[in-house]
């Protein structure tokens, strides 16, 4: 099943012109709202000294474990985004 990335968070559209002289429309999607919710999630997890495995290395596998730990909590935002709010008069 596909993942919802949460659209673009800063998608950028300019024009350019090609050859003839007409203006031609291009775009960036940019990062997604996944990624952004995920960078924010590792820089969390980084700032709190997670970066050594229990031994006191730093290794590949540690970090993706991490990595995968970010994009899991990127996903659980992205998933309490879509969610009606509460109802404050109640």
């Amino acid at each position: 099943m596909p993942v919802d990335d949460g659209g673009p968070v800063h998608p950028k559209k300019w024009h350019v012109a090609d050859k003839a002289g007409n203006l031609v429309p291009m775009d960036s999607g940019g990062m997604t709202l996944r990624d952004y919710f995920a960078a924010a999630a590792l820089t969390g997890c980084l700032a709190n000294q997670y970066t050594r495995n229990e031994s006191g290395n730093r290794d590949t596998e540690y970090f993706l474990a991490i990595a995968d730990a970010v994009y899991a909590v990127a996903d659980a935002m992205i998933i309490a985004r879509a969610k009606e709010p509460p109802d404050a008069n109640q």
